[in-house]
């Protein structure tokens, strides 16, 4: 394609770096364009999975991602109009319902591509059509790479909840996401594995006591012959977790990009040569299906909670219902994302004591076909929480995963059940209280650090602004580089 026709199909403020006379224009699986430094992509995308739904938290995210680029302030870079939300969202609305109805048009737009091949451009048009499982239309221009990664999201104030929710949602779309464990029995060599650890999507320190990493090793290693089962309490992760865990100091858990198992393959074994405890030292998922179970245990506080304190395998009844439960979905032809457990099974699956039914809340009851004895939607009770029931099944800030289904939290079943409080609520109060974490300095803690970091970034961000107005940043920025040149030779 030739410049000027390419110059017409990108936003004006690249044309700078649209130099050549000739274009190659490719079309590729708009998925392949979801790379690690794109985080921003996987927000839209969780808007999207809740276009149709009413719920506040996806709605929320995307504000707060939209405003993270301009430290608060919405507006788009090259467009004085587009200056509100509700402007970004109907401007999204429309992308989507035409790639929706028409497909990628390459005769209107084209998709920017970085010097690198990741997109430098149009996340909105990509995001609907990864959704859509559309073909865009790209373009390599010589345009610098852009950095909108978890790093970045943290940097700018977005919460650490509404990050892993896009990270989770990344890793629903994507096809090559691995997570690696890096055991506490390797934690002196994190720094030298950071290293070998390609294209990292998200990290995160996670610290379990025995319970939570019984918990979690018997999900990670379910179906190995070793591991046992839910009838004797998956007996063979005892060895394991004694090999893995020399100490419960928190350890990192690494969610990276790689081109395919084989490459992880070598990844794994580079990591076992650095810390040289053999097998011991790092676990790595295998498959797409395998990380997005694990991202949802371990990208998600309320998980860990549940890892920490529940005895899963106490009530052999809450597997059976769980598998009843599944089945009954399938049945009924609700996808189980669209649903939640409420109540009595929530408290089986913590240990506390058997149900005797099942209770569930499902996104649209008219899906409702079959009736089942033993399993009843919870809508009634819906009066006693304090949040609709799209937001307690969509907001990952409500709700913990548990054999791929959503519970309830542990938080907002005691605050539905202080709310009702009658006499079995009162009983189930007094066992749960022995559960509750009191993690609120932690926390306190967690988001002072957090606004120092953003504070600091948007310090540096003003001064970059100022430097330049004064002709100055360019000369300082070449005097630093060559002190900093000179410090490391």
């Amino acid at each position: 394609m030739l410049k000027d026709d390419v110059l017409n199909l990108v936003d004006e403020h690249f044309q700078a770096s649209i130099n050549q006379d000739n274009y190659v224009v490719n079309e590729v699986d708009a998925v392949d364009l979801l790379t690690v430094n794109r985080l921003d992509i996987a927000f839209k995308l969780n808007y999207l999975k809740s276009l149709s739904k009413s719920t506040n938290f996806t709605s929320e995210i995307y504000s707060d991602h939209i405003k993270a680029f301009n430290f608060g302030k919405v507006n788009e870079y090259g467009n004085d109009d587009k200056n509100t939300i509700n402007k970004f969202k109907e401007s999204f609305s429309e992308v989507f319902y035409s790639i929706k109805n028409n497909g990628f048009d390459p005769k209107k737009t084209l998709i920017p591509l970085s010097h690198t091949g990741t997109i430098a451009n149009g996340a909105h048009r990509v995001a609907s059509a990864i959704f859509l499982d559309k073909k865009v239309s790209c373009v390599q221009i010589n345009s610098v790479n852009h950095k909108y990664d978890y790093d970045f999201f943290y940097s700018r104030n977005v919460p650490v909840s509404s990050i892993e929710s896009a990270v989770t949602t990344f890793i629903e779309f994507s096809k090559n996401i691995y997570i690696a464990f890096l055991w506490p029995v390797g934690v002196d060599k994190s720094k030298e594995i950071d290293k070998i650890i390609p294209n990292i999507l998200y990290k995160k320190k996670i610290e379990l006591n025995y319970n939570g990493a019984h918990n979690l090793l018997s999900q990670i290693y379910f179906g190995e012959p070793w591991l046992g089962d839910v009838f004797n309490d998956f007996s063979g992760v005892k060895n394991k977790l004694v090999e893995c865990f020399k100490t419960f100091e928190p350890f990192e858990v690494v969610a990276f990009q790689a081109d395919n198992l084989d490459e992880v393959l070598k990844i794994k074994e580079q990591i076992r040569s650095v810390c040289n405890v053999g097998k011991h030292s790092v676990h790595i998922t295998d498959t797409h299906e395998e990380a997005l179970r694990t991202a949802q245990v371990v990208f998600n506080d309320n998980s860990l909670h549940f890892l920490n304190h529940a005895k899963p395998n106490k009530f052999i009844d809450t597997h059976v219902k769980c598998d009843k439960f599944k089945e009954y979905m399938k049945k009924n032809q609700i996808d189980l994302e669209d649903s939640i457990i409420d109540s009595g099974l929530i408290l089986s699956a913590y240990g506390i004591r058997s149900a005797s039914d099942i209770d569930f809340l499902t996104l649209d009851n008219n899906k409702l076909k079959f009736y089942e004895e033993g399993i009843e939607a919870h809508d009634d009770e819906l009066v006693y929480h304090n949040s609709s029931k799209d937001d307690l099944i969509l907001d990952s800030k409500k709700f913990f995963y548990f054999n791929e289904i959503k519970f309830l939290s542990f938080k907002e079943l005691y605050l539905m059940k202080e709310k009702r409080n009658e006499k079995k609520d009162q009983n189930d109060l007094i066992l749960m209280d022995a559960k509750i974490e009191r993690k609120k300095i932690k926390e306190f803690i967690g988001l002072v650090k957090q606004n120092i970091y953003y504070n600091t970034v948007k310090i540096r961000h003003k001064l970059i602004s100022v430097l330049k107005v004064l002709h100055l940043y360019s000369l300082l920025r070449l005097i630093y580089r060559k002190i900093k040149y000179r410090g490391n030779n």
